[in-house]
């Protein structure tokens, strides 16, 4: 089958996007992609043909350009391919906007959404004004949401046909070839830590509670010490200033993050319901994070707060557990439970991250029903 994937933003901020092509390469199908890939990890993929997009500015005005010729690329790009491809695969909803109107005559095109939205913005610089996100999603072949909550409420919400498909924030493989440079570092750093390192990667967003969590472990310093791994922002800058015991690790292109996952001994999953832009209260509370499968991977139990999207696999595969307050005690608490259950949990991580099987979730988005 001949796919084209679209991707408006990077993919090297995308994991998901970057398992979605590693899957639908290894099941023989022949890829087109639009992206942006400024760390060109696309370059592997010796049969994929890329459109390549041009890179985030350097300033706010470089940026808001880079956005609009984007914009132009990315439906030159649609018109040129679209018509030679089988399906056509958006992989979020502000991709959509970007491809426009061209898609509700697309007959088989699979709308992906990385997050439960409420609305999108027409442009992403003004919310005033709202794109139509729910004519996209009534009129795609197949809507695809990471977690089987936020398929039910998104059906709910834009009266749809039939409800989303769930396909997992699951890396398609966790093979590392060759360990980059800088990161020798770091890993050197955490062989040699005297401490039992606990993790936390991914974004810094007011959603992530990491001030309690650090608060709660810097009483905790004499046996834990505390990673964050990430792109730096002022909220970064901010915890780091506060809690300097903090050790800071740099954004680190997937899947050469996974060599420092597999070094730390417990993930973090401090999700707490916010309103964060144009998504939900409710994204939080149905998280879909790809770091579950990433700790699964590396055999890390998970300490996570009190939210569904967590709370499920913790109970059900015995993985991690859920606080009902990020506070020391019971951070403290779940940590006495895990260092208790560790080779167990350990165990139980990694066959969590083999009970899902994305060749078939994929298989059946594909499937001609």
């Amino acid at each position: 089958m001949k796919i084209l994937i679209i991707h408006s933003n990077d993919i090297c901020n995308y994991p998901p996007v970057k398992s979605l092509v590693e899957n639908l390469e290894n099941n023989g199908h022949e890829i087109t992609i639009i992206t942006r890939d400024s760390n060109n990890i696309l370059e592997k993929f010796k049969d994929v043909k890329v459109f390549k997009l041009l890179p985030h500015g350097k300033t706010k005005l470089e940026n808001f350009t880079n956005y609009l010729r984007n914009r132009k690329l990315i439906r030159k790009y649609y018109n040129l391919s679209a018509k030679e491809n089988d399906v056509v695969w958006t992989t979020t909803t502000e991709t959509v906007r970007e491809v426009g109107h061209n898609l509700l005559s697309c007959n088989h095109h699979v709308m992906q959404m990385m997050e439960l939205i409420e609305y999108e913005p027409y442009f992403p610089f003004v919310s005033i004004i709202k794109f139509n996100i729910k004519r996209y999603a009534q009129h795609a072949w197949k809507v695809v949401v990471p977690e089987k909550n936020r398929a039910y409420i998104q059906k709910a919400w834009w009266n749809l046909p039939r409800t989303p498909y769930v396909l997992p924030n699951k890396p398609y493989s966790i093979r590392i070839d060759k360990i980059p440079k800088e990161l020798i570092p770091y890993i050197k750093k955490m062989k040699e830590e005297t401490k039992k390192i606990i993790l936390y990667q991914g974004v810094f967003l007011p959603d992530r509670n990491l001030d309690a969590v650090a608060k709660a472990i810097s009483y905790l310093s004499d046996r834990y010490v505390l990673y964050i791994m990430g792109k730096e922002n002022e909220y970064q800058k901010q915890l780091c200033e506060k809690y300097p015991f903090i050790v800071c690790v740099p954004f680190i292109p997937s899947p050469y993050h996974l060599a420092i996952t597999k070094e730390a001994y417990i993930g973090l999953l401090p999700y707490v319901p916010k309103k964060v832009a144009n998504s939900s209260i409710l994204n939080a509370l149905y998280c879909a994070p790809n770091k579950i499968y990433e700790y699964a991977a590396c055999g890390l139990p998970m300490i996570g707060s009190d939210v569904l999207g967590l709370k499920e696999p913790f109970e059900k595969y015995n993985i991690g557990c859920c606080c009902d307050e990020l506070d020391c005690s019971q951070i403290t608490n779940a940590l006495q439970t895990i260092e208790t259950h560790y080779d167990e949990m350990s165990l139980n991580c990694k066959r969590y991250f083999n009970s899902i099987d994305l060749d078939n979730i994929v298989n059946s988005i594909l499937s001609k029903e």
